[in-house]
Order: C-alpha cells, then sequence, then structure tokens
C-alpha cells in the first residue's frame, strides 16, 4: 500500500509523515518512508546533476506566481509525471505485504507547477486524472502559521501561503481527499490520521464493527463505525465471525443496542439466552470437578479458560499433579474419554458436552512452554461465580496465552486479542520472564510478531492506551492490510529454521492451514459455537 501526506510548504508533512512511520515501526510494521523531492527514477539523475538541480531550486523559489513557463519547466514537469506514476506501479507490484509513506506526492507536484505556471491545460489535465497513491491525506494550517514555520529556511512572500492553501483545498473536494487542520498538538494529528488510516485498509464494514463492539475494555474508536448503517451489514458473516473469534456474547449484546433488523435481534436474544445457559452449566460443571480434585486431595490449575470478560469457553483447560487419579475421578462421575492426544500431554473429556482437557504437562506442537511445578508455585485464586478457583498469576497466564497462540495456533483471533490485552491493562507485567521462557524454547520471533500485532489493533481500533506497556517491536514485517481482518495470523510457515523433517512437516502444515483459510475461512482449531450454527441454520 502507499499512502501519502500531502500539502502547502509549513503544513507539517513531514512532521507527520515522520511521527506515523516511527510509531509502525515500533508495532512491527512493514513501512518505508520516502522523503520529500525523493523522486523514483529521476533522483538519480538529480544526483548526476547535483549542483545544476540545486541551481534550478533556487531559481524556482524566487519565480513570481506563474512566471515560469519556461519549455525546462515545462518538460520537467512532465518528467516528475511520469516518474510518479511509475513509482505508484513499482510500489502495487513489489511492495503488496508493504506500506510506503510519501512525503509530497503528484498533488504536490500540481500545486506547485501551477504556482509557477509551467503546466499546459493537457499537462494539468493529465496531472488531476493520473493515479495517486491508495491513500492522499492533505495536511493544512493557518497561512500565517505555515509561513512561521517556514520563514527561516523559504523565502516565499506570505502571498504564496494564502494561494495556496485555497488551491489545495480545491484540490481536496475535487478529488474527495481527506483534510486534516495540523495547527493542533502533534498527538491529535496522528490519531486523526490513524483514524483514516484504519478505516482505509477496512475493506469490509462488517469488520469495523467486529473489532469495536467487542472490546470489552472499553476503549474502542467508535468514530470507526460512524458511519455504518447498521442495517446492511451482512449478519451472517458478522454472528458466524464473532462466534468463529470467541467474542460472541459480550458482542451480540452490544450490537442489539444499534437499529439492527428485526429478525436479527430476536435471533440474537434467542442465541444470547441459549448461550447464558451453556455457559451456567459449563460453570457448574467446573466447580463439581474443582470440589472432587479438592476432596481427593489432586493439586489443579485452570488455565486460558476464564478471561476476565464475558464468554463461553469451548473446553477447560486444567493442569492436576496426578493426572491418572484425575482421569479416574471423572470417568466415574460419567466423563467419557474422546481424544487422547499424541504430541501433547493431555486428555479430552466429555460429558453433556461439557469437555475437559486434563494436562499433566503444558505444551503444543511437542514442545513445553512451562514446568508444573513452576506453574503450580505461581498461582493464585479467581472467583467463578462465587467458588474460588486455581488460575496462574497474571505473568503466567498471559505467557500460556501468548504460548497457545505462537505454538499451537500460529494465529491471534479476536478473543485471544481481547484476552491479552485484558491481562496486559489490568496488571503490572514482567515482561523479562515471558521472554525468558520464550527464549529458552525457541519461539521468540513469534512472541515478538504476535505483541507486534496486539499493539497495532490496540493502536488502530482501541486509541493505542496500551502501545507504551507492550514492549517495543520492530522490524517485523507486519502487513497492515492483513490487520482488518478479525483472525490475525502470526506466521504463514513455521517460524523456525527447517533443521528436520518434522520442522518441515510442522511448516507446510502451517502454510496448508494459512491458505485454506484464506480460500474457505476455515480454521484449524477455532470454529463457530454449533449452538450458534443451529439457531442460524435457518437463515442459511
Amino acid at each position: 500500500m502507499m499512502m501519502a501526506f500531502s500539502g502547502n510548504d509549513g503544513a507539517g508533512k513531514s512532521t507527520v509523515a515522520h511521527s506515523l512511520y516511527n510509531l509502525l515501526r515500533l508495532c512491527g510494521v512493514n513501512v518505508e518512508y520516502h522523503e520529500e523531492f525523493k523522486h523514483f527514477i529521476l533522483q538519480y539523475v538529480s544526483k548526476i546533476m547535483k549542483k545544476r538541480v540545486e541551481y534550478e531550486r533556487r531559481i524556482l523559489k524566487r519565480i513570481p506566481y506563474r512566471k515560469g513557463s519556461s519549455l525546462k519547466y515545462r518538460l520537467w514537469a512532465i518528467a516528475v509525471l511520469i516518474d510518479s506514476m511509475l513509482e505508484r506501479e513499482f510500489s502495487r507490484i513489489f511492495r503488496k505485504e508493504g506500506l510506503t509513506i510519501l512525503d509530497r506526492c503528484i498533488i504536490d507536484h500540481l500545486a506547485s507547477f501551477e504556482y509557477i505556471g509551467c503546466l499546459t491545460n493537457l499537462t494539468r489535465k493529465l496531472f488531476i486524472n493520473a493515479p495517486r497513491p491508495d491513500l492522499v491525506i492533505v495536511l493544512d494550517a493557518p497561512p500565517k502559521l505555515m509561513y512561521e514555520r517556514k520563514k527561516n529556511t523559504h523565502n516565499f512572500p506570505y502571498r504564496f501561503y494564502v494561494i495556496q492553501q485555497k488551491r489545495y483545498y480545491e484540490l481536496a473536494k475535487y478529488l474527495s481527499l481527506p483534510l486534516i487542520n495540523t495547527s493542533k498538538p502533534i498527538n491529535e494529528t496522528l490519531e486523526e490520521v490513524v483514524h483514516i488510516l484504519v478505516k482505509s485498509i477496512s475493506k469490509r464494514p462488517e469488520n469495523l464493527v467486529l473489532h469495536v463492539l467487542s472490546d470489552p475494555l472499553g476503549k474502542s474508536d467508535f468514530k470507526l463505525i460512524d458511519e455504518v448503517d447498521f442495517r446492511k451489514p451482512d449478519y451472517m458473516y458478522l454472528l458466524v465471525e464473532a462466534s468463529r473469534n470467541n467474542v460472541e456474547l459480550q458482542f451480540f449484546k452490544k450490537i442489539l443496542n444499534y437499529d439492527i433488523p428485526s429478525k436479527w435481534s430476536r435471533t440474537l436474544e434467542e442465541i444470547i439466552s441459549t448461550l447464558i445457559q451453556i455457559n451456567s452449566k459449563i460453570v457448574n460443571r467446573l466447580i463439581d470437578v474443582v470440589e472432587l480434585l479438592e476432596k481427593n486431595g489432586i493439586n489443579y490449575c485452570i488455565f486460558k479458560t476464564f478471561p476476565i470478560f464475558e464468554s463461553v469457553p469451548r473446553d477447560i483447560d486444567i493442569i492436576v499433579d496426578n493426572y491418572k487419579d484425575a482421569i479416574k475421578l471423572l470417568k466415574n462421575k460419567g466423563y467419557v474419554i474422546t481424544k487422547s492426544h499424541i504430541r501433547q500431554k493431555e486428555v479430552s473429556l466429555v460429558k453433556e458436552g461439557v469437555e475437559f482437557d486434563i494436562h499433566w504437562d503444558i505444551g503444543w506442537n511437542g514442545e513445553s512452554v512451562v514446568d508444573i511445578r513452576e506453574l503450580f508455585k505461581n498461582m493464585t485464586i479467581t472467583e467463578i461465580d462465587g467458588y474460588p478457583i486455581n488460575v496462574p498469576n497474571s505473568n503466567y497466564e498471559l505467557l500460556l496465552v501468548m504460548a497457545h497462540a505462537v505454538l499451537q495456533h500460529h494465529y491471534l483471533t479476536l478473543g485471544e486479542l481481547h484476552y491479552i490485552r485484558s491481562i496486559i491493562y489490568y496488571n503490572n507485567i514482567y515482561w523479562r520472564k515471558i521472554f525468558h521462557h520464550a527464549l529458552e524454547q525457541d519461539w521468540m520471533h513469534g512472541l515478538m510478531k504476535a505483541l507486534g500485532i496486539i499493539k497495532l489493533k490496540d493502536l488502530f481500533y482501541y486509541s493505542g492506551e496500551l502501545f507504551d506497556r507492550i514492549p517495543v517491536v520492530k522490524n517485523l514485517g507486519i502487513n497492515i492490510m492483513e490487520i482488518e481482518d478479525p483472525v490475525s495470523w502470526i506466521t504463514h510457515f513455521n517460524y523456525k529454521p527447517l533443521n528436520s523433517v518434522k520442522d518441515f512437516i510442522k511448516s507446510s502444515s502451517t502454510a496448508y492451514r494459512y491458505y485454506r483459510w484464506r480460500i474457505t475461512r476455515k480454521l484449524p482449531f477455532n470454529e463457530p459455537s454449533p449452538h450458534v450454527l443451529r439457531l442460524l441454520s435457518k437463515y442459511r
């Protein structure tokens, strides 16, 4: 993607472009910055003829309004037009997964060449109708402020800023370009820029709605959905994706506050009632199992199951210090083994639709994450329906949720995103402990990529409140165009070097799952709740 900041001298193009570039780099985005007057191919001509080019630029700055109709300037204008078009096409072909930020673009060349009078009617039309960057944001400020900003480096008269401001207004209106006033503090300007950028990369309003209304922390940028007509979205997509991403309960309740079609509001009310009943059943089963384990002296810990926000878990992950006795006790209570995992040390048992995954080690994809003894030493107690339950402390819970996403899924769902955001928001995280485990088990790159995605989504959709609480991540190659999807892939291939046949199989499996998801929207580990699908089936 190519975006550009346009506007008169002194409007703040370089300042804003640099600030956005640095902000996105801290999130690990694949981003480049092209400074002003750095042409695509003509830059090499400028280097060869450096002295002559600098001389001509000084001359141009002294040319009175519309007095530069010399043939050489008209030819240069045409060369710049062709150069800008070539740069755009190069970016579209070879920078599909990256973001290129331009300080000035074809709009600025048009305004400048118009001012010095070296455009004909034909070349003016060519500039106006030429392909532009994917997103152009016009920056503006009062003429006096622009003059004050540039008076020590530019010798343009005050009249220049008045004339050019009027022309940029005309161009922004004619070309339907967003306009931002930069006379306010830079952080407020950046907020507006980020808001426009997010709306620009969002190909369907449903994804904006999912991100904004699924937030459990109340930090959403609701301006992102101001223009959404809630009578028109694809509700089948919305409801299925919300369930696939494990945010259905909180999302369904919030969307009922909007003017949605009556048939969908009735369906949502029915789904919500069903989910609440299912959740109550799961909690009751959990309390029964915990009481059973405690009475028989089995140490346990529930992990990555109950986030602080309202949700319906698909299963309950529980680690025990005596798995043989624990499994025996559950079987005596009517639970049936449905899965015995080959690579993970866990067994799945189900009774009346409620599934418990009994672990005696915690690891995914054949790799252990944390020693069970260490986990039991770092437990805390939370209350579920008033009953005290053993869970990991915030550092270990975050470690396990992150490791599960990196090692098992290779992607982050919206539910996992909010789970992680909530842990970070409400706790002081000891990042060194988490990094220690990731380095020791060689999944640090995946961890940093996941953190970059979380940091970027928090910046884009949730006002960036956690930006400074998440470690700095750089040079991770995050594709900004994929951020709008509720599911964010951490890696398309195995994040480790292919040192063995096993590594090759892992990488191939991840690649297959990624491309299957791109084509069919089918995830390997997260599918919509069967209860939601059943209630939606009458609309299919």
